[in-house]
């Protein structure tokens, strides 16, 4: 009896020691994703910004405590004064952890590669290659970039992301002209 009184106190004793060490863990993990939220949110450009001729509002709401969503914007170099203000909006499949790293990689390449193109089909095409050239099984994104022009056209390339609404004077319009996902076929073509 005794030995049955000490061995059911041993027994609670470990799982009383396993349930707090799973509860230590728990927290750990927990504060880890609120330090990825937060630096998922700062690598996010300022989401209000106002040009010469323009004015962005963005938000990015992940489902989950980090995601695939992204947005950033790219003041344009180059010899063409009427291409000036660039911008993109993405989602990675799949959510969480691995579409968090996929969208910071993707706006890396974005970074470094928006101030140097003329044509937002030509960015768009050079972001597939440099998905595709990573080794990222199952991982595709969808993503939507515009060329903004001082004289008020707009350029764009669309690689099947859900196609804004453009709303004029004239009227609405989707704009879907662009190609398939990004990180499928390396030397997939895209339209402006």
């Amino acid at each position: 009896s005794a030995l049955e009184t000490l061995g059911g106190e041993a027994a609670l004793a470990i799982e009383n020691a396993r349930l707090y060490r799973e509860a230590i863990e728990k927290a750990k993990f927990e504060q880890e994703l609120k330090v990825a939220a937060a630096f998922q949110q700062a690598l996010l450009p300022v989401p209000n910004r106002t040009g010469a001729f323009f004015t962005t509002a963005a938000v990015s709401i992940p489902c989950r405590a980090i995601g695939g969503d992204f947005f950033d914007y790219a003041q344009l170099a180059g010899s063409r004064s009427d291409l000036d203000f660039g911008f993109i909006i993405g989602d990675v499949t799949g959510k969480g952890a691995a579409a968090a790293l996929l969208a910071a990689a993707m706006l890396g390449m974005f970074s470094a590669e928006a101030t140097h193109r003329q044509s937002a089909a030509s960015l768009i095409a050079e972001l597939n290659r440099g998905l595709c050239s990573r080794t990222i099984e199952s991982r595709f994104l969808t993503a939507f970039y515009g060329i903004l022009g001082r004289d008020g056209s707009l350029a764009y390339s669309n690689a099947g992301h859900n196609a804004p609404v453009l709303v004029t004077k004239a009227g609405m319009a989707r704009l879907e002209k662009g190609g398939v996902v990004l990180g499928v076929f390396e030397d997939a073509a895209f339209e402006q």
